[in-house]
């Protein structure tokens, strides 16, 4: 059993304060947690609330789940059959009006664009209509479906609906390349079903697309959609229509009252709005003269009225509509009263409207600044008090505010539009003030935007006020009439696009037997109109702010985001991103050549002329010549170009950077110059530049390292030096990069080849394989290679045959040698070089084995944040000497592990014999024939013969005594060439143990051999003369 319990109102109030009390406390951690988040995040260089790149968006359009059926439900159940019937009629006037907008117009209009300058190629014509085809036969069904809509008689949503049908009369009549290619087309299709072999389709197949095609030229093509509905029979089906007299006076009663309507709102601020009610009330009107054949001066009197007030009418794009010339090609009995005359009137008309727009439109352009600014300020100031806090006065404030931004956009926008557009059809030359005006109207424009984007939860939050709020005014006016019940029933609900249409119409029906008064009546209209336009501020906003018209006067370059969703429906190309992406590339090398170079050559400029400001420059005069200050473009925002983002800092960043480092490696002289000029760059204009990390350079007298590459033919037919990234790079690959000792290892691969093959050769090997077995023979007996089997090894040689220059192969084969050693003395040289390089920079870092960081030590003493970077740059320039300066790579040894298994190889057995073939001459190391060539004594064997044939020389001139002069004369050349031959081997001797030394050779073997070789020495020296001693010495010493 349980006890009722009775609660006070206290114990309510306080349990709700509790809880309101937590949910303050949830929220407000939440938002300490999101500041957390964002400071932790840091700085972005694009604003996180950016109208383009939202990855979130607000979506404030009056939403609910009911549908229209469930919407009217009054106790009158023929008043809820009558409005569902008009209301549903009306809603899919709406939907066909947006289809077209949105699925017809764009890809209409922009087709024939995206053609690149080279022109159409064969064929391309067909294709391009081919894939526009299925968006014409859309357009014939839509045109179907508007004539059966267009049997009801709902005058507003009639109106605005064949408005469409005249748009796209004028879009497919303007565009001549369209007929063009439809005409290459039809022909192409007739040809394809006469020759079935070449197409693979006979007539019967065709037949259906030939079908459609037809109806597409009928219906479409000729530009004769509208006329296809308003001329259509309406007396049908038991009704008629044409004789209908109290049709007739209501339809035209309604015209004029639409027009009395446009007329009124046209001194108003937002009668740029009502263009394309200018074009519906006009198809109206030409509907009812068709219908009834009738003639309406009046009607005419008031059109060419509204004709003047809004003299230029954009359909889409820059379609301009004339209304004057319009009416009279589809309705005749109107061509009288828009004779010639009237025509040549309204065209004076606008030609001085545009006359006078242009003198005024920079005054305009100030006007609309200072309103937009005025206006901006005072809707942040609105936006600062919460909601829940505000009184009605408040909340019409804000209203007020929100519909004043979407009418400064619609006037704007159309300012623009008649601007550029009349510009077009008259064929008027456009001034640069006028031009200008125009880019201030369109940036005025954009902040609107940027405005209404800023406060879009300002609007979320306000718009439901303000719709409870219209809801109650309208209410004290309301009767107790059903159909007035059921726009009471509508409006305390949200407004949906359905509620509101349900309004209009119940509202419509309420007034038929003028229950209320015409001033009520008009003042609940304002309301409604109001209260769409604060239902609609998101869309409506877009749309008045949508600077699309850009695409098609491309010499207005300031609003090119919005022609993306213009551009994404073209359907007459392979993709639509291939018009997007031609465009824009278009607009980027606008921007890039009259905005991005400018201002990077103005940027260098000023730092060259500020860095030699000590030279004796000429002076410059900012009054002959005005200084340009280009910071404000350097502190400008990232700017939004379609799917990518220009920084003009960072691009004039990426040329400094570029520009310093290239002018550094031609003049490396000048790095100082261009330090400074990257110093001043970071102060002035607060733009940092990568360093350029060049290494040092030296200017010396000598010879050059290119000299010795000179010598190597490959090298200069196939290779090419890079000057800026200093690496060889292969020219028959462009994607092989090469350093010296790469290269140097492919020139050696096939010089070792070329020698391989001289050893393997018939004529040398035989002769090599003889002396090979005569030193087995002799060595037992004789401790030295003889001297003369090398000297008849060289004229076996010389026999083969000898080249022009009287060369033999024996000479070649020495070249050959004398290559491969000048490659090895060249990597010699880069290495030796560029450790000297090193140490040069490395000379002042007092220890290199114990680098101190200077980071730590500022940290440690708590110097300012500058002298902590200045100590980091500074500890990681040295940390970049120290590395290269301990970087220390053998690459003798590299070259030589490289080469060293292939030719020890047992294929390679011809090599053996390669110590036998002029031994001195020779890097043989690679071979692994130290100890085989040590074996022949051959420097001994050499030296002990020289110093035999000059003791025989001696002895013969002793011998000879008072010899004639002659002979004595001879002998003493002799001597003196066997010194200088003796000469040349020992300095070749020196030679080839320095080379082996370089290659690591066995030292061991080297020693001994170079013992024996003492030793054989003295003992021949002891009996040699007092003259061969001083002339080992000389040569001691030359070596």
């Amino acid at each position: 059993m349980t006890a009722d319990v009775d609660y006070d109102e206290n114990s309510h109030k306080t349990v709700a304060e509790l809880e309101l009390r937590r949910y303050s406390s949830i929220v407000e951690q939440h938002g300490d947690q999101l500041e957390e988040i964002i400071e932790a995040l840091g700085p972005h260089p694009l604003p996180p609330w950016d109208p383009v790149l939202d990855p979130v968006r607000l979506k404030m359009a009056p939403f609910e789940q009911p549908s229209l059926v469930q919407l009217i439900q009054s106790n009158n159940k023929l008043v809820n059959k009558v409005v569902l019937a008009l209301s549903a009629l009306c809603l899919e006037a709406t939907e066909l009006v947006d289809e077209a907008r949105q699925q017809l117009y764009p890809p209409l209009v922009l087709y024939g664009n995206g053609v690149g300058e080279e022109g159409e190629t064969t064929g391309e014509s067909q294709i391009s209509l081919s894939r526009i085809l299925p968006t014409l036969h859309q357009v014939s069904c839509y045109v179907r479906r508007v004539q059966k809509v267009s049997r009801n008689v709902m005058y507003e949503h009639l109106g605005i609906l064949l408005g469409t049908l005249i748009t796209l009369d004028e879009v497919v009549i303007g565009n001549s390349l369209l007929h063009e290619h439809w005409g290459a087309y039809r022909r192409l299709v007739r040809s394809a079903g006469s020759d079935q072999q070449r197409f693979g389709h006979d007539k019967n197949s065709l037949q259906p697309l030939e079908k459609m095609l037809s109806d597409v030229e009928n219906l479409v093509m000729q530009g004769s959609m509208f006329l296809s509905v308003v001329r259509q029979p309406y007396d049908c089906d038991g009704l008629t229509v044409t004789r209908n007299g109290t049709l007739r006076e209501e339809m035209m009663n309604v015209i004029l009252g639409w027009c009395g309507q446009l007329e009124q709102g046209g001194g108003e601020d937002w009668w740029c709005d009502y263009q394309p009610q200018v074009v519906g009330v006009t198809a109206l009107g030409i509907l009812h003269q068709v219908i009834f054949n009738s003639q309406e001066k009046k009607l005419a009197r008031t059109l060419i009225s509204i004709f003047k007030k809004i003299p230029c009418i954009t359909l889409v794009g820059s379609v301009v509509w004339l209304g004057e010339q319009y009416i009279p090609t589809v309705a005749p009995t109107l061509s009288q009263l828009f004779d010639r005359k009237t025509q040549d009137a309204l065209l004076s008309y606008r030609t001085n409207h545009l006359a006078q727009k242009s003198q005024s439109i920079a005054k305009e352009a100030q006007t609309v600044n200072l309103q937009v600014c005025g206006w901006s300020v005072n809707l942040d100031a609105a936006s600062k008090k919460h909601s829940s806090q505000m009184k009605n006065q408040d909340l019409s404030q804000r209203s007020f505010l929100l519909l004043q931004g979407m009418i400064l956009a619609h006037t704007i926008k159309y300012s623009i539009e008649t601007v550029l557009n009349l510009h077009t059809i008259l064929g008027r030359p456009m001034g640069k003030a006028c031009a200008l005006s125009v880019c201030r109207l369109m940036e005025s424009l954009k902040a609107i935007e940027n405005t209404y984007h800023r406060h879009s939860s300002l609007l979320a939050d306000s718009l439901p006020h303000t719709r409870v709020s219209s809801a109650r005014l309208d209410g004290r006016r309301l009767d107790i009439l059903m159909a007035l019940a059921l726009v009471e029933q509508m409006l305390s609900g949200s407004g949906t696009k359905e509620r509101r249409l349900v309004i209009r119409v119940a509202l419509s029906l309420a007034n038929q037997a003028r229950a209320l008064r015409e001033e009520d009546v008009s003042s609940l209209l304002v309301l409604l109109r109001r209260l769409d336009l604060a239902c609609e501020v998101q869309s409506r906003v877009k749309e008045a702010t949508n600077c699309s018209i850009l695409y098609h006067h491309r010499f207005m370059l300031a609003a090119v985001q919005d022609c993306a969703i213009q551009l994404e429906k073209c359907c007459h190309l392979d993709s639509a991103d291939q018009l997007l992406s031609q465009f824009k590339d278009e607009v980027y090398l606008h921007i890039k050549e009259c905005v991005l170079d400018k201002t990077c050559q103005a940027v260098e400029t000023e730092l060259r002329l500020s860095t030699h400001s000590h030279l004796q420059l000429d002076n410059r005069n900012p009054f002959q010549t005005p200084l340009k200050d280009v910071s404000p473009l350097l502190y400008l925002q990232p700017l939004s170009l379609l799917d990518s983002v220009i920084s003009v800092k960072d691009y004039v960043e990426q040329y400094l950077e570029r520009t310093f480092y290239a002018l550094t490696v031609v003049a490396p002289h000048d790095w100082r110059t261009y330090e400074e000029m990257r110093n001043l760059a970071a102060s002035k204009y607060n733009i940092f530049t990568v360093p350029s990390h060049l290494p040092s350079h030296t200017l010396d007298q000598g010879v050059d390292v290119l000299e010795i590459m000179r010598n190597i033919h490959v090298f200069v037919q196939h290779y090419l030096y890079n000057l800026n990234q200093q690496f060889f790079v292969e020219a028959s690959s462009n994607n092989k990069h090469l350093s010296t000792v790469n290269f140097t290892y492919q020139f050696l691969r096939r010089k070792f080849h070329v020698f391989s093959q001289f050893l393997y050769d018939e004529h040398i090997k035989s002769r090599l394989l003889k002396d090979l077995q005569h030193w087995r023979e002799v060595k037992v007996s004789q401790e030295y290679f003889p001297y003369e089997r090398a000297e008849k090894f060289n004229r076996g040689i010389r026999k083969l045959g000898l080249t022009p220059e009287g060369l033999s192969y024996l000479d070649q084969f020495r070249g050959l040698l004398t290559h491969i050693g000048n490659a090895m003395g060249y990597v010699r040289l880069v290495r030796s070089g560029g450790l000297h390089c090193s140490s040069n920079a490395a000379r002042f870092i007092p220890d290199l084995q114990d680098v101190v960081s200077l980071v730590q030590l500022c940290e440690d003493a708590h110097v300012s944040q500058e002298t902590i970077r200045a100590a980091e740059n500074l500890d990681a320039v040295i940390n970049n000497l120290t590395r290269n300066f301990h970087q220390d790579t053998d690459y003798f040894k590299l070259l030589v592990d490289v080469f060293s298994p292939a030719l020890r190889d047992n294929k390679n057995n011809h090599l053996k014999n390669f110590y036998l073939i002029i031994p001195p001459l020779t890097i043989n190391f690679v071979l692994d024939q130290n100890s085989a060539f040590d074996s022949l004594h051959w420097w001994s064997g050499v030296r002990r013969k020289y110093i035999k044939e000059r003791e025989k020389v001696e002895q013969q001139r002793q011998g000879g005594g008072g010899a004639d002069d002659k002979l004595q004369q001879t002998l003493a050349l002799t001597l003196t060439r066997l010194l200088q031959y003796q000469q040349e081997f020992e300095l070749l001797y020196l030679s080839v143990s320095s080379a082996r030394v370089f290659f690591r050779g066995d030292w061991a073997s080297s020693t001994s051999t170079t013992q024996s070789q003492n030793s054989d020495t003295q003992s021949t020296n002891s009996a040699s003369s007092n003259k061969e001693k001083a002339t080992d010495k000389a040569t001691e010493s030359n070596v």
